[in-house]
């Protein structure tokens, strides 16, 4: 209990940087600092960071497996909180177990399961990797990211950090937007003021948003097994019982 009481505390102040960095890109936009000294290594070394960033996120997004171990981890650890038992070998849905608790984090597809987040994530992280090559490498201008666009893409990782309050393929749209928004933030903040420290702070921010992000939904996973008290178990012995008479 104190070590999950240890995560929930880092968890809020993960939450209280989010929306601190969030609010200081905002007066980034409405009020831009001083142009500071440019350097010519500017755009590609940020560019291939944020790649990066986009490349190992998708990579992840598509990796099951290390999601479904993620979840009976979970599984386990609250089975140790709430004093019930739990069997490990939980078959999944879209790498959710198929308890029926977690159908708002599935989307169905030519009758396969998916993750709705990880669908999402994946979509985003391409579609942000485009935009990365266009802008940092291809020499795309970002001018049509105006001030408006810029507001508006504030909304991105706000609807990422609260994608647990949506189901099915609006939490796959939250997703998008969540590594998409991430991306134009970027685009528009280096189009604007053209400094590499100020990227270089923005990308942190990014990673402060995935790790944020992630930690949320660990908690919302969390929480949906300890207030289940494990019926799958329970039904899959009755399963179990009936089937061998």
């Amino acid at each position: 209990m104190r070590a999950r009481a240890e995560r929930n505390l880092i968890l809020w102040f993960m939450i209280v940087c989010s929306l601190l960095g969030s609010f200081i890109i905002l007066l980034m936009v409405i009020y831009p600092p001083a142009t500071m000294q440019d350097y010519f290594w500017r755009k590609p070394f940020v560019g291939s960071v944020l790649f990066l960033i986009c490349a190992v996120g998708s990579l992840v997004a598509v990796s099951p497996t290390s999601c479904s171990a993620t979840h009976k981890m979970q599984m386990i650890e609250t089975s140790k909180d709430s004093d019930a038992k739990t069997d490990s070998h939980v078959s999944s849905e879209g790498h959710h177990p198929d308890c029926g608790r977690f159908s708002n984090h599935t989307i169905q597809f030519k009758g396969t399961s998916y993750c709705a987040a990880c669908t999402g994530l994946l979509i985003g992280g391409i579609m942000a990797m485009s935009l990365t090559v266009l802008y940092f490498f291809s020499g795309l201008s970002a001018e049509l990211i105006g001030f408006p666009a810029l507001l508006t893409t504030q909304l991105g990782p706000v609807l990422g950090l609260v994608q647990f309050k949506f189901k099915g393929w609006t939490r796959v749209g939250a997703n998008v937007l969540f590594a998409l928004g991430s991306c134009l933030m970027l685009i528009g903040i280096d189009q604007l003021v053209r400094s590499v420290f100020v990227d270089v702070y923005l990308t942190g921010l990014i990673l402060v948003w995935i790790m944020t992000r992630v930690m949320i939904s660990q908690w919302d996973h969390y929480r949906i097994c300890l207030r289940c008290g494990f019926s799958c178990r329970t039904k899959r012995k009755v399963s179990v019982s009936a089937s061998s008479a």
